[in-house]
């Protein structure tokens, strides 16, 4: 139960800062949408600090995760197991005393919260860093938008800053694109399948919990 309670805060501290990077993210790109005279060249800069500060988070990330993947691969047999268990005791095995079913439902309804609240702290991890891949491909468009509608009959004189221009946002494009792939890695896995832990498994832990209260309350 210690050790779960390290890998929760552990989670939650990941969490809190892929959710400040992703709030900079959109308060940059929103900043930036609003205003009148669209600054490029700033966004730019800001966009690609931003995305190194990202860089250096999923290294964070790749860390712990390899860090407590031990761990986690004993601790999911292990509550699985006795969560089942205790559930097929308390509703489906008709030789246990019907007061002893109190018992190993309460024990039920104490583990369950804990797993849930394990995993889906490490999902977050992977939801997070969905929403941070999403903010990249809108800089795409707003670089793409801004770029090609607003400013390319203004700034933009020579054919080869032109042509430097397309490319770069050629290569923002096809990096945006990618960011799904290579944010794959960075998240809290079980072995030996280097399964990640993500809200699917949250809500398929869930659901299977709440049919066996369901059926235990019936």
């Amino acid at each position: 139960m210690t050790f779960m309670i390290f890998v929760i805060l552990t989670a939650k501290y990941l969490r809190l800062r892929q959710a400040s990077m992703l709030a900079a993210f959109r308060s940059l790109l929103n900043s930036e949408n609003k205003k009148e005279k669209f600054s490029s060249t700033l966004l730019w800069v800001n966009f690609f600090a931003l995305n190194r500060a990202q860089v250096e988070q999923c290294a964070q990330i790749s860390g712990y995760a390899r860090f407590w993947a031990p761990f986690l691969s004993m601790v999911f047999p292990y509550y699985i197991c006795n969560i089942c268990y205790l559930a097929f005791l308390a509703v489906l095995d008709e030789s246990v005393p019907f007061h002893n079913r109190y018992i190993y439902a309460a024990i039920t309804v104490q583990m369950a919260p804990f797993f849930l609240a394990l995993i889906e702290q490490c999902a977050a991890s992977v939801r997070l860093n969905g929403a941070i891949s999403g903010q990249c491909r809108r800089a795409y468009v707003l670089f793409s938008r801004q770029i090609f509608f607003n400013e390319s009959r203004k700034k933009i004189k020579s054919t080869r800053s032109s042509s430097s221009a397309a490319a770069a946002l050629l290569l923002l494009k096809a990096e945006s694109f990618q960011d799904a792939r290579r944010f794959h890695p960075y998240a809290f896995k079980v072995l030996p399948m280097r399964a990640r832990i993500t809200s699917r498994t949250f809500h398929s832990v869930r659901g299977k919990s709440a049919k066996c209260k369901k059926h235990f309350t019936i």
